[in-house]
């Protein structure tokens, strides 16, 4: 059955500017039409590994995370780094593409997540990031670094929300947001060792917050911050 991909152009975007040098004989560069060249290639190679598709659609982040009114703190660690100079006018001209969706507030994995949990059947996320695996859904992850194929997942309901809430005892550093201080994927297994009912493995996830001297709120905030819509 062809399915509808829903496709993380935030990660598209930020690789195609990577290719593109910043400065040309010791002056700034933004050159957004070399970075295209590069986005339309990559985009080519992806959808080359999809195979046929009813339809796709590029996901773009736009507007401010709604998870830094939770928590200010959340991705504070790249609050320095400054964006690539090419990476401005790439990103209007995709979000100017007919194939282009948004939804301000939300990050593109949210919206992603949403579309495919919605009708996982007849979906397909394809992207990078591992996150989905907190998402019942079937993922792409594309060929890069040296890998010649791509990887395909699909997860189950079950499988989503286990993830999900392992997430939350982890946290995340490149997102930057705690979890229980020390706790690794392997912790995380012991507190959660299969996918059970969610109030089941809630509970578990309440418990280790509160025997590690934190609280039922710090759970709940992790757990909020983990979530892929």
């Amino acid at each position: 059955m062809k399915k509808v991909a829903f496709i993380d152009a935030d990660i598209l975007l930020h690789r195609a500017c990577s290719f593109v040098d910043t400065e040309f004989d010791g002056e700034p560069m933004a050159d957004w039409r070399q970075a295209l060249g590069f986005f339309d290639h990559l985009l080519k190679n992806w959808m080359t590994e999809a195979g046929e598709l009813k339809d796709y659609y590029l996901v773009v982040s736009t507007g401010e995370n709604y998870r830094k009114k939770l928590y200010p703190e959340y991705k504070a660690n790249r609050k320095d780094i400054v964006a690539h100079p090419a990476m401005d006018g790439l990103k209007e001209h995709v979000l100017g593409l007919m194939a282009t969706v948004t939804e301000p507030g939300i990050e593109a994995d949210d919206y992603i997540g949403i579309r495919c949990s919605e009708d996982p059947e007849n979906t397909v996320a394809i992207s990078a990031d591992k996150d989905f695996a907190t998402v019942p859904c079937t993922q792409l992850i594309p060929a890069s670094h040296g890998r010649k194929t791509g990887t395909w997942l699909t997860f189950s309901e079950d499988e989503a929300n286990m993830n999900w809430l392992r997430q939350a005892l982890t946290g995340d550093t490149i997102d930057n947001y705690k979890g229980i201080p020390g706790t690794g994927p392997a912790k995380a297994a012991k507190v959660i060792p299969h996918p059970a009912p969610v109030s089941v493995m809630w509970e578990n996830v309440r418990l280790a917050f509160i025997n590690a001297r934190m609280t039922e709120t710090d759970a709940i905030l992790m757990a909020r911050l983990a979530r892929i819509l």
